[in-house]
């Protein structure tokens, strides 16, 4: 199991056990934050915890992009 532990003052913290249903992260290209399951993430072998996950807009504008650039 994972989680995140945050201090909430000096005599308490707070751990939020870490599943698909509740990691978040922000678009790199449009700062839009969106959820993400980190088992598909990890399942990456070039996976870190600072890789960067666009979200599905920005995803499908990069992939029209590089299908573009492959047929020009």
């Amino acid at each position: 199991m994972f989680y995140a532990k945050a201090k909430i003052g000096d005599n308490a913290e707070v751990r939020i056990q870490l599943d698909y249903q509740n990691v978040f992260t922000v678009c790199p290209s449009c700062n839009k934050e969106h959820a993400v399951d980190i088992t598909e993430i990890f399942m990456e072998e070039e996976a870190d915890f600072d890789c960067v996950v666009y979200c599905a807009d920005c995803s499908r504008e990069r992939e029209k992009k590089r299908q573009n650039d492959k047929s020009a």
